[in-house]
């Protein structure tokens, strides 16, 4: 009787042991999570950097959570003399049913987890998956989430995730196209237009967003109705809309001041 009893008492004194070394675990965790991110948000990091360093933050805080509950679990049935050996063995055939049930789950998570170890992509990037083109609201190792250009919300999972096409990353290209007249002095529209661009290269607002000073490309295309003139600029992929406004409000306003008419189309 006495040595059921000090087994009993020693399988309590182990759990409160393990109670207290699984809570203090999970306290060191949630303090380590909460100095990284205290770090991140006062480095100079870009924006970008940093969101996708938070989202790995936290899968490894949730991740830490969920092995520490697990051993602590594990720790306390065995301080009390349970057999694991079938338990484990019933977690193994209930895990291995569980995976191939959630294999798609599973597809998606590994999924997420390469777009964030190889950066493809991260919150505000504006990106096309697929069909789809959007501004990246959300990003977690099992979703993406996209808002279009019409405000509506797409929520794509990681495991679909095959062809990405990033307008965000690095630099993008202001193009502005013209179709004009066949019979037109090019010339003098050609002059005109780089009058424009050396003016908007001037804008006070959108000097932080060249990379390189607009430029008129020239000849760019030709049909039996127009001959299209290109301007272009590499800019920040932020400043991409803005550049394109301005180029497109200059050269319309100026053409229109010359007596210049843009092309239409013939109707068949």
């Amino acid at each position: 009787m006495e040595e059921i009893l000090s087994e009993h008492f020693e399988g309590i004194f182990q759990s409160v042991v393990v109670i207290l070394l699984a809570l203090l675990g999970l306290r060191l965790a949630r303090l380590v999570e909460g100095r990284l991110r205290s770090r991140l948000e006062s480095s100079s990091l870009a924006d970008e950097r940093r969101a996708r360093l938070k989202t790995l933050i936290s899968a490894a805080y949730q991740t830490t959570r969920v092995l520490i509950l697990a051993l602590a679990t594990f720790s306390i049935l065995g301080a009390f003399g349970v057999n694991l050996s079938p338990l484990l063995a019933s977690l193994g055939l209930a895990g291995l049913a569980l995976t191939l049930g959630a294999q798609s789950l599973i597809k998606d998570y590994i999924g997420g987890l390469m777009i964030l170890i190889e950066d493809q992509f991260t919150v505000g990037d504006f990106v096309t998956i697929g069909s789809v083109s959007g501004v990246v609201e959300r990003l977690t190792l099992r979703l993406t989430v996209l808002r279009d250009v019409n405000g509506r919300l797409h929520m794509i999972s990681n495991g679909d995730v095959r062809l990405v096409t990033n307008a965000s990353r690095d630099w993008s290209l202001a193009v502005v196209d013209l179709n004009l007249p066949l019979d037109a002095d090019f010339p003098r529209v050609i002059q005109l237009l780089q009058d424009v661009v050396e003016r908007v290269a001037k804008y006070e607002a959108l000097q932080a967003d060249w990379i390189e000073p607009p430029k008129v490309v020239g000849w760019n295309n030709l049909t039996d109705w127009s001959v299209q003139v290109r301007l272009s600029a590499k800019t920040r992929p932020s400043g991409r809309v803005a550049v394109e406004t301005a180029l497109r409000q200059e050269a319309l306003q100026a053409l229109h001041n010359a007596g210049v008419q843009l092309a239409i189309p013939p109707r068949v």
